[in-house]
């Protein structure tokens, strides 16, 4: 390990961790460093400014840099106008994140779309944010924990971080999905 590089303990606590639920919207935890969000419902203007405040409190506890890794369920509607243009802004943003990763789940024309959106409003953003759109775990790990410790100077161990992801996905969306509304 370089100087430069951090690392943290073992795995946070599961409670500890959850940074957000938008009931059947979102959930979004902490790991280490990054943010990982569960998107099983559309991206709506009040959802994404949920984000903003994930993004606020991010930027507070990891002022040097941190990254999210996004999931998008299978045949979602894509983000409201309203939405999208507070995405752009979010990747236009004087912001402490670093690098962003999309798994898209599901194929043919929905996914190929919401893919495409996605890069175009991060290309309109036109930030600092490096971003990836994948469809895959796999296609995140071979990319992101280079770029994520190249930006942050944090180390990802990729398989940790697989165990993680699939626990969050799985544990994520159902708590989104159960969650009630206030």
């Amino acid at each position: 390990m370089t100087p430069a590089q951090k690392t943290f303990p073992g795995p946070q606590s599961k409670r500890s961790d959850v940074l957000r639920i938008e009931p059947r919207i979102y959930h979004c935890s902490a790991y280490q460093n990054v943010s990982v969000g569960i998107w099983v419902g559309q991206a709506t203007l009040p959802a994404v400014q949920g984000l903003v405040e994930v993004g606020k409190e991010m930027n507070r506890r990891f002022p040097e840099g941190h990254s999210s890794i996004t999931f998008v369920l299978d045949q979602l509607p894509g983000p409201t106008p309203e939405a999208r243009e507070l995405l752009t802004k979010i990747f236009q943003g004087a912001s402490a994140l670093s690098c962003a990763a999309t798994i898209v789940e599901g194929t043919g024309f929905w996914s190929s779309g919401l893919r495409s959106m996605i890069s175009n409003t991060h290309r309109a953003a036109s930030g600092p944010v490096r971003l990836r759109v994948s469809t895959t775990i796999d296609e995140v790990l071979a990319w992101l924990p280079k770029e994520h410790e190249a930006c942050t100077g944090v180390a990802l161990d990729p398989e940790q971080l697989r165990k993680v992801l699939l626990e969050r996905r799985a544990s994520g969306a159902a708590a989104a999905l159960a969650a009630e509304p206030t």
